[in-house]
This record gives structure tokens, C-alpha cells and sequence, in this order.
């Protein structure tokens, strides 16, 4: 972890630099067992219905390795 005394240094192109106040809310990582398969998506959206059943009402996020997998789990979520 890298500590900043003075953030303009870290400013190459003297961007200004933000600090918004915000709100942090608990977050639980869960991972794929294994390797999904060629049918990533469909993997996908088999951990996201388990995450939805198993755990209490909340947000999921899923993270895929490329837009057509992205727009396939958009599409088979709906």
C-alpha cells in the first residue's frame, strides 16, 4: 500500500483531485468452485440464482471476462 503525503505529486497532469464524503455498506465475496466450463454465462447466472435463494435480500455483482459474456448475463437475467 503506497502513502501519499502530498496528492498533487500523484497528478501527472495536475487533475484535480476529489475527496467525496460517502457511505460504505458491508460487502460479501463469494467465488466460483472450479473452472466454469466453456459455458461461462450460463455458470454465471447458476451462482447468482443460488446467491439469491441461499443469502438475504441484496445487491449481486458480477464481474465477466468480456462484453458478449456481460450482455449474456444481462440478457439471461432478465
Amino acid at each position: 500500500m503506497f502513502v501519499f503525503r502530498d496528492l498533487t505529486s500523484i497528478s501527472l497532469y495536475r487533475a484535480p483531485i476529489l475527496f467525496i464524503k460517502g457511505r460504505t455498506f458491508p460487502v460479501t465475496v463469494h467465488h466460483m468452485n472450479g473452472d466454469p466450463g466453456p459455458d461461462k454465462v450460463g455458470a454465471a447466472l447458476k451462482q447468482c440464482l443460488k446467491i439469491h435463494l441461499d443469502l438475504p435480500p441484496g445487491d449481486v455483482l458480477v464481474f465477466m471476462p468480456g462484453e458478449s459474456g456481460l450482455e449474456g448475463v444481462a440478457i439471461g437475467g432478465n
